[in-house]
């Protein structure tokens, strides 16, 4: 099964490309949401989390407590350090098990740190969704209802726009000037046209 990751910065619309692919019958694996199912399900996590960053880590009624660990992983390096090698080895692992289950030409996963986890060598292509600075604050702004120092505080945890254009395969523009469908349909008669 060929895998390709679909990356970009907060605010790049990952998320929106990875709906048109799943409209062409491409399985979408959202390694953000499934980050987030395990936070919230895995005792081993819940244990190791608590265990690295205190019992402030969970509310009383059992969930994370989302606005301490945000806290955590956009303003300490070594804090977001810690919590994705707790997380991400699991993400990973369930997106290996899924990506055996399906029938596809070839599956995506969705996630905005592949380069910043490393995690390039386990992927056949890799597409970058890209826009430019401002436009990535603007939306970020609107969609999380936050200040522009939240936003840009949140973009410097990730590897710049620039540098994961030139380490990706594919790039899709994103600015609003270009239609992104064709730029879609183009990569995926590509990798149609590649399977192994």
């Amino acid at each position: 099964m060929m895998k390709i990751g679909l990356t970009g910065n907060i605010g790049s619309g990952k998320t929106l490309i990875a709906g048109i692919w799943e409209k062409l019958g491409i399985p979408v694996f959202c390694a953000d949401t499934e980050a987030k199912k395990i936070l919230a399900s895995d005792p081993e996590v819940r244990k190791l989390v608590i265990k690295t960053f205190g019992k402030a880590s969970y509310l009383p009624d059992g969930t994370p407590n989302r606005d301490f660990l945000a806290t955590i992983v956009f303003s300490k390096s070594r804090g977001r350090k810690k919590i994705n090698q707790i997380i991400h080895p699991r993400v990973q692992l369930a997106f290996e098990q899924w990506a055996n289950t399906q029938t596809a030409p070839y599956v995506i996963e969705e996630s905005a740190i592949i380069f910043e986890s490393n995690l390039e060598s386990q992927f056949d292509f890799i597409v970058t969704v890209s826009a430019k600075t401002e436009t990535l604050i603007n939306r970020a702004m609107i969609r999380d209802n936050t200040t522009k120092e939240n936003v840009l505080a949140r973009m410097k945890t990730q590897a710049s726009t620039l540098w994961k254009k030139k380490n990706s395969d594919f790039v899709i523009e994103n600015n609003g000037d270009q239609l992104l469908l064709p730029q879609v349909l183009k990569i995926h008669q590509f990798l149609c046209s590649h399977q192994s």
